[in-house]
């Protein structure tokens, strides 16, 4: 053989032995297994941060969608008259009816409310109180038939209570009888139970003006009892209500992976030591690993925004020369309130140029001061709602990139939901507190001249108002003590928590001043770190407006506190010796039994950006290596059988040439291999199908190469001639089909995503390798074969 023929010879067996080398990692890996994945019930796992906001909205069906409008208002006046604290009564999908509790409103008593039927009636009052000659009823008699049912001997009236305002402990009626004068006296039962007793204020008994002293058990509120009364005479709702229970679904009952031994190695120590760091990564389906199914909540995300407005209109007036007391978010809406002593004229034509987002809603009247409330355009709320799902599928990237997981599929899931592929993670609790923590840093100033007994009585009065979960939420403290004006505007108290028999509890409140100073954004790089006791931190290094501003305010805070807060938890407040202008600052992670992990967890959130959104974990699959397993087996098994079948008819088509394309072909896949192992690609199925759709191709180049060595043939052409002009005859139309098959698939990478992406990258790898196979390899081999000018070509 020439010396040309030995070069391109030893080309291919280095190309060949050089990719055996590389998918020798890939082998034991297959060979041995997937690595075994860690079963965990979702319910087990933990968040670095577990306080759970509490349940504040409640949604009735009523039993006639069309008077679901009239019930809602009907259900709001019966709220209000009970004295339940509620930030709203309104209308979702149409036709139910949702009720948003305000701090201090309690689920139980909003549901025995709207479950009520209320229908009053009145009655005789002689034959509910019989009289005894000379003895009126004493009070003892109208205590003890408070609450209780009518006696049999009670005698009905025509007419009923048309509406009642509770004053003091006494309740102003208006009733209504009909073409029947109404008696002086007489007794109101609601629901067959007998409330109260009216009593005429006018000398005619024919006149509807009453008053109506409520019947009390001895000892009970008579004041409570008259608002209790005043609910209960608002009439019966349009419709019944059915209340709608919450439907999601309890992570505690997913499905969980089965638990799988790892099996022992098959392969010697010395060996696998020998082999290069390239394990081809397997995707989800061949090696198993977490699938999530993540909800953005967009509605905390519009909230979110409507805070951080609402902070800039306080900045942003102080700078322009407004006067304005206050400008505080409302409580589950996207509305601003400001309480400021300025014409609204004025209010309005300042909000339409510093922020053009927000519309003049109305205005209130709180300690007679009027309160201007602004709502956030729809368009607005649609924005914020788009790109808060794109700014989290960003972030998430960020963090599941710095996590090391390869070939991560991360893409949105219809409104708000997002799908996370995680192959090969093993992790399940790193996995969901990397991408649940909302990780929102703050650094605020900690209020020193705060009188500790002061907060000691507020905390006190906020615990006896507000139910337990409302009280365990920092927040919705904070509103309640706002609101009831025992708490500044400009102050709020948040607290520091640990760790405690598997429960996030409150330890210490801390008075701070309502102001942020510096936010995560403001972070340039974080990492974990020691501090003097040989616990972990984290030590933060700011951006350079972040520095001069931390230098700025440490400098004239000497000897007062710096409280840094993350996700409204106070990690740590410590004081302040002397002005800090180095740009870093560290986090203490206390001493709790993760503390180690949750530094790490915090420092990714850091460096990686804060969630503008809160998300929930809606659907969680472990998807276990023996599936992996399964896979690769049926996959091997689809291989061979289709690699069998074509080897078969190209040996039985073209005889001794088919032999040599079958060698082609077999390399072609090698290197389709080796190069994905080579870059840390992962295999996925769809890449499997690439490789297939390679083999397709690479036969498919062989075929025009024979089909036109064979027209030369019959032309008379000496093999040697033939072979030569059939592979430069045959290059364009290879050409052709290959670039074509290219673009096709650079399109399905430009525009597609997880598995697409896999099969678009095998695909033109298989292309590449196609062309050389057939163009290199194929006509090498094919020189051999004819090296001699007598040679008979059996084709």
């Amino acid at each position: 053989m020439e010396g040309t023929q030995w070069l391109k010879l030893g080309v291919i067996l280095a190309v060949v032995l050089g990719s055996l080398y590389i998918l020798m990692p890939t082998v034991v890996l297959v060979v041995e297994g997937p690595q075994v994945m860690l079963s965990k019930e979702v319910g087990d796992v933990k968040q670095v941060h577990k306080k759970k906001a509490p349940d504040t909205k409640l949604t009735f069906d009523p039993a006639d969608p069309d008077k679901a409008d009239v019930t809602a208002g009907a259900l709001e006046k019966r709220l209000a008259a009970a004295k339940i604290p509620i930030e709203r009564v309104h209308l979702v999908n149409d036709t139910q009816i949702e009720v948003i509790l305000a701090p201090g409103g309690r689920k139980d008593k909003v549901e025995a409310l709207a479950g009520a039927t209320y229908a009053n009636t009145l009655w005789s009052f002689d034959s509910v109180f019989p009289s005894i000659p000379g003895k009126p009823p004493t009070d003892a008699d109208f205590a003890k038939m408070a609450g209780m049912p009518l006696p049999p001997s009670a005698v009905p009236l025509t007419g009923s209570v048309a509406s009642a305002q509770s004053i003091g402990n006494t309740l102003n009626a208006t009733l209504k009888g009909g073409d029947v004068a109404l008696p002086a006296k007489l007794v109101v039962a609601v629901d067959g139970v007998a409330r109260g007793v009216a009593t005429a204020n006018a000398a005619t008994p024919a006149t509807d003006d009453y008053t109506i002293a409520p019947l009390v058990p001895t000892g009970n509120d008579v004041g409570k009892a008259a608002t209790e009364l005043e609910a209960a005479l608002s009439g019966p709702l349009p419709t019944t209500l059915t209340e709608v229970k919450a439907g999601a679904q309890n992570p505690a009952d997913l499905p969980t992976a089965p638990v799988t031994a790892a099996a022992p190695s098959v392969f010697p120590a010395w060996f696998i030591g020998l082999l290069p760091d390239t394990p081809m990564p397997l995707g989800l389906d061949l090696q198993g690993g977490i699938d999530l199914t993540l909800q953005v909540e967009l509605d905390e995300a519009i909230l979110s925004q409507a805070t951080r407005d609402a902070q800039t209109i306080k900045d942003q007036a102080t700078r322009d020369g407004i006067a304005i007391d206050s400008a505080r978010r409302a409580q589950s809406e996207p509305l601003v309130q400001v309480a400021t002593a300025a014409p609204l004229g004025d209010l309005q034509s300042w909000m339409a140029k510093k922020l053009p987002t927000y519309e003049y809603q109305g205005t209130d009247t709180v300690d007679d001061k009027p309160v201007y409330t602004f709502r956030m355009r729809d368009t607005e709320q649609q924005h914020i709602a788009d790109s808060a799902t794109d700014q989290i599928l960003d972030t998430l990237r960020k963090r599941i990139d710095a996590t090391g997981v390869k070939e991560p599929s991360i893409v949105k899931k219809g409104t708000g939901r997002i799908n996370v592929q995680l192959p090969g993670m093993v992790d399940l609790q790193s996995a969901i507190d990397a991408i649940g923590t909302t990780a929102v840093l703050e650094f605020r100033l900690v209020d020193e001249d705060f009188d500790d007994a002061k907060l000691d009585q507020m905390l006190k009065a906020a615990k006896d108002a507000l139910p337990e979960d409302q009280y365990n939420d920092d927040d919705t403290v904070n509103r309640w003590l706002h609101q009831t004006n025992r708490l500044a505007d400009d102050r709020l108290v948040l607290w520091e928590y640990e760790d405690k028999n598997d429960d996030h509890v409150r330890t210490h409140p801390i008075p701070l001043k309502d102001e942020v100073i510096l936010t995560g954004n403001d972070i340039d790089a974080a990492d974990v770190g020691r501090d003097a006791n040989d616990q972990p931190d984290v030590t933060m290094e700011f951006k350079s407006r972040g520095a001069q501003v931390f230098c700025t305010v440490t400098g004239e805070n000497v000897k007062k506190r710096f409280a840094i807060i993350l996700d409204n938890e106070i990690q740590s407040a410590p004081t302040i010796d002397e002005r800090i202008c180095g740009g870093r600052a560290q986090i203490r992670m206390g001493q709790s039994m993760d503390a180690l992990n949750e530094a790490h967890t915090l420092a990714l959130v850091l460096r990686t950006g804060s969630l503008n959104a809160p998300v929930s974990v809606g659907e969680v699959r472990t998807v276990g290596a023996t599936l992996g397993k399964d896979a690769i087996h049926n996959g091997a098994i689809g291989t061979a059988i289709g690699s069998t079948l074509v080897f078969l008819y190209m040996l039985m088509w073209y005889r001794r040439s088919g032999f040599v394309a079958n060698v082609a072909l077999t390399i072609n896949v090698v290197m389709v291999m080796a190069i994905l192992a080579m870059f840390g690609a992962t295999l996925t199925l769809p890449g499997i199908c690439g490789i297939a759709l390679t083999v397709g191709m690479a036969v498919d180049a062989n075929i025009i190469v024979y089909e036109r060595i064979r027209e030369e043939l019959k032309l008379g052409m000496n093999a040697r001639k033939a072979v030569d002009v059939g592979f430069e005859r045959a290059f364009s139309a290879i050409a052709d089909a290959n670039v074509a098959h290219a673009i096709a698939a650079v399109v399905l990478y430009s525009y597609g995503s997880g598995p697409i992406k896999g099969f678009a990258v095998t695909l033109l790898i298989g292309i590449i390798t196609t062309l050389f196979t057939a163009l290199f390899v194929s006509k090498t081999l094919m020189e051999v074969l004819t090296r001699n000018s007598t040679t008979k070509l059996s084709i």
